[in-house]
């Protein structure tokens, strides 16, 4: 029986023991790790955050910045003034490079637009009704020509027949209602 009790007494004083070296070094470091890991996490987010939030910021900043690079190349673009010579102007020349015939003309001033850009305030409008013959050739490359020039010439209608005249081969006719832009300074 004194076997027996020596072993009781012996296993007792061992969870006793482990219980105390639990509750003095266990317990505490464990509580210590999980406040450690909640402050590493809270702050591997808060970076994050920043981080998110940072690259927001210089995103808007080179936005606008670029609104000034864009009001500058909108002016060179752009006329600054209701001026329809200057379209005129440009529909002659292209026709010229393209070797077609302007046979009409005829431009009329539409309502302004509020701009979506912070670069303009409004833009003007122009409505060009424009018919000019030629060769299949020519008259493609006019209306590449127009397509590609730095001032809009943005096509509302186009539309294209053969017409054949007496004592000549046939040849294309394009009819095009186009809207052309300018600034509008207040």
């Amino acid at each position: 029986m004194k076997k027996r009790a020596l072993f009781i007494f012996i296993s007792l004083a061992c969870v006793i023991g482990a219980i105390m070296v639990y509750s003095f070094f266990i317990k505490e470091s464990y509580q210590m790790v999980q406040e450690i890991r909640a402050e590493v996490f809270s702050k591997k987010e808060a970076i994050s955050r920043y981080t998110l939030s940072a690259q927001k910021m210089q995103s808007l900043v080179e936005q606008y910045e670029s609104v000034g690079n864009a009001r500058e190349t909108l002016s060179r673009i752009l006329p600054l003034k209701k001026d329809p010579r200057f379209v005129v102007a440009q529909v002659a020349g292209l026709a010229r490079l393209g070797n077609v015939n302007v046979e009409s003309l005829s431009m009329s001033v539409a309502p302004n637009k509020s701009s979506q850009s912070p670069a303009l305030n409004s833009l003007g409008v122009f409505t060009s009704d424009i018919r000019v013959a030629g060769s299949y050739e020519g008259v493609k490359k006019f209306m590449t020509q127009i397509d590609n020039n730095i001032i809009p010439f943005v096509p509302e209608a186009i539309t294209l027949r053969i017409e054949r005249r007496e004592g000549q081969t046939p040849f294309l006719v394009m009819e095009g209602l186009f809207e052309n832009y300018y600034q509008v300074t207040q």
